[in-house]
């Protein structure tokens, strides 16, 4: 379970993905908190009083979210009024996915990182789905990854 945040009034923005947890614990008073990444850990319930009102993105894609049925992500949903993105979907979305587990299967979903570097991210938004074209004018410049 993730300890230790819980009295951080200044945090805005935790990213514990990919850490086997198996609970959230209480963030309740870290008041600021507006962006939370807890996916791709072993996380079953999520109980929205353990949440800030202030949250706004939620990231728990990756988990085995047994306990959460429909009426539980309405409840948490309902005691989340700020949340604007679940998965990096509208929570409108996200609760539409979770009625029609199958159309949620064929969903495709964007996620990004943050790049390491500013040029990472020039270079990655220059070269995505990119194809130079065959016959450029020589004097075209391109950008090689």
């Amino acid at each position: 379970e993730l300890e230790g945040f819980g009295n951080m009034p200044h945090l805005e923005f935790l990213n514990v993905s990919f850490n086997l947890l198996t609970g959230v614990g209480a963030l309740r008073d870290s008041t600021q908190l507006k962006a939370f990444d807890v996916s791709f850990n072993q996380i079953q319930r999520l109980n929205a009083d353990e949440f800030p009102e202030s949250l706004r993105f939620l990231v728990t894609q990756g988990n085995p979210l047994k306990g959460m049925r429909l009426g539980s992500w309405k409840a948490f949903f309902r005691r989340t009024p700020l949340l604007l993105n679940h998965d990096t979907l509208p929570v409108s979305q996200s609760l539409e996915n979770i009625i029609q587990p199958q159309h949620a299967r064929n969903t495709f979903v964007h996620t990004y990182t943050l790049p390491a570097h500013p040029t990472d991210a020039l270079r990655n938004s220059c070269t995505h789905n990119h194809r130079p074209q065959r016959h450029a004018p020589a004097n075209t410049p391109r950008l090689v990854p």
